[in-house]
């Protein structure tokens, strides 16, 4: 009896132990299972992971290659797609120097107007007027399409940003050294010593041939364009008896910055029979409109 209840009690054991390790073996493979799924999941949340980061690096990097313009940079020509922003023709600046890759570019923001500019000296100019619309600029004739090729034209006020009542004909603006006016940010209307720098680099008593374009100008003009200033003869408004437009493909007149005594400021002028760029003087008149050249700012 003892021997039957002995082989019982060994037998119960033997099936417990069977069931221990059976148990043990199914455990074992689903940890395992699940340790594998775990690896294959970490290794997709990696590689989403590093496709999103690589993502947002190539859209970071192709947001990148558009310019910043927040401070007007002057960036390289060609920078600005055209089909995108406002653009002069080029069809007036010196072609060698465009082919060349010589000019720079600037996108004024206010209005999305995109402007070539050329170093001369240490002096880096607009190689095109400025042409942004104002309340009291007008195109040459009132022709809204000679405004793509000559810019606009600005009376003096406007172009130094000063309202009348401050500085009539009886009273000096008593401007800062450095205005930056109707100009885009980092560049400023020049002053008369400014384009007395710029003439004297050109050539002093030669100058104007090689500021002027190569084109547009009565045949009797004689210009090469040097250094790829391109000044087309956008003429001007003159307000005596009585205002009216003139001096379209014969002449051309920049503002400057700078006042002369209280009722007159200075302005730079070329003209189809002139060798030289020279300055002269109008009285500050609400109802003169000349050309404006911005310059950037020194560095």
């Amino acid at each position: 009896m003892r021997h039957f209840l002995f082989s019982v009690l060994s037998f119960a054991l033997f099936l417990v132990a069977c069931g221990d390790d059976s148990s043990s073996v199914s455990a074992g493979n689903p940890s395992s299972e699940i340790a594998s799924s775990s690896s294959i999941v970490s290794d997709d949340s990696k590689e989403s992971s590093d496709s999103k980061s690589n993502a947002v690096a190539s859209s970071s990097s192709n947001e990148q290659t558009e310019p910043s313009n927040e401070q007007t940079e002057n960036m390289p020509s060609g920078t600005y797609d055209c089909s995108k922003y406002k653009c002069f023709t080029t069809e007036f600046l010196n072609q060698d120097l465009l082919e060349a890759g010589k000019y720079g570019e600037i996108l004024d923001e206010r209005d999305s107007q995109v402007y070539k500019t050329t170093q001369i000296g240490n002096q880096i100019w607009m190689a095109q007027n400025l042409n942004l619309e104002t309340q009291n600029s007008r195109c040459y004739n009132n022709d809204s399409s000679l405004c793509n090729k000559y810019g606009r034209l600005y009376n003096w006020m406007e172009t130094v940003d000063k309202p009348w009542s401050e500085c009539d004909l009886t009273t000096s603006c008593s401007l800062p050294s450095i205005v930056q006016g109707i100009c885009p940010v980092g560049w400023h209307v020049p002053t008369k010593e400014e384009y007395e720098t710029l003439i004297e680099f050109a050539g002093g008593f030669s100058s104007s041939q090689n500021l002027k374009t190569t084109d547009g100008w009565n045949e009797i003009s004689v210009s090469n364009d040097t250094y790829g200033f391109s000044a087309l003869p956008a003429g001007e408004r003159n307000c005596i008896d009585p205002c009216h437009y003139e001096g379209e493909k014969e002449t051309t007149a920049f503002w400057t910055s700078t006042e002369n005594h209280t009722s007159n400021v200075y302005f730079m002028f070329m003209k189809d029979s002139y060798g030289d760029a020279s300055l002269s003087d109008n009285p500050k008149k609400t109802d003169w409109l000349l050309s404006v050249r911005c310059v950037k700012d020194a560095e």
